[in-house]
């Protein structure tokens, strides 16, 4: 499995191992076909492809969905495929863009709609949402009831970045470039991409020994939320 993170991570990590020891604070941090996916909720989702912005460069998606939230923004999950093999790669794009023509300053929020979201083996540790993968068909109405697959080793130690203090996302008008004005651990502002692509070839169990498994056949839920409760949904199939 080779997660890319966004380059928010890089930058947080940077100024994390720069500020180690200098103490935390209480306030919290923040893919050639044209065919879709047909399994969403009605109510949901709408299918769509991801929306650009100027910088990056989109990974082909033949599986996908967005959802418009009451703050401005839109939350997309993307799949580069609706059926794989056991052990072929999956490539999962997630996206959050301001919808408006105006800047779009959204407060930090603590509203996960789900536990066990995560964009690397820090959860969502310098990311405003987060992805998790379950074996067997979930819509979002029961999908809080299933446990999420482990995507990451959970016996190697990551020593993740200190919380960043800052109290809103400066969206820029119909794009995923946001900035922030960080207070702590020093006075600056971050600019960056509010995206990520995660690559997963399984999953990982946890006893006796840490193992990497390949998904086996039949039908997986992929789950995408972001921090104001934004829900997205997908599903993907493993053949023989």
């Amino acid at each position: 499995m080779k997660p890319r993170i966004g380059i928010i991570i890089v930058v947080i990590l940077l100024l994390g191992i720069q500020a180690a020891g200098c103490g935390n604070s209480a306030t919290r941090t923040v893919s050639n076909n044209t065919s879709t996916n047909t399994t969403l909720p009605a109510n949901t989702p709408s299918t769509a492809t991801p929306l650009t912005s100027p910088t990056m460069t989109y990974p082909t998606s033949v599986n996908s969905a967005t959802f418009k939230s009451a703050n401005g923004l839109s939350l997309s999950l993307s799949l580069d495929s609706t059926t794989y093999q056991p052990g072929q790669e999956i490539s999962i794009f997630i996206d959050e863009t301001n919808t408006l023509l105006k800047t779009n300053d959204v407060p930090v929020s603590d509203q996960w709609p789900l536990s066990g979201l995560s964009v690397g083996p820090c959860g969502t540790e310098g990311a405003n949402y987060g992805i998790a993968v379950f074996r067997g068909y979930y819509t979002s109405a029961d999908v809080s009831n299933a446990t999420p697959l482990i995507l990451y080793n959970p016996y190697v130690v990551v020593q993740c970045p200190p919380p960043l203090i800052f109290p809103t996302y400066n969206f820029k008008p119909l794009s995923d470039i946001v900035t922030i004005f960080i207070s702590y651990p020093t006075k600056s502002s971050l600019t960056f991409e509010m995206n990520t692509e995660i690559q997963i070839e399984g999953y990982w169990t946890s006893s006796p020994t840490a193992t990497l498994t390949n998904f086996t056949p039949g039908v997986y839920t992929i789950a995408g939320g972001d921090e104001w409760g934004t829900l997205v949904i997908l599903h993907f199939t493993v053949t023989e």
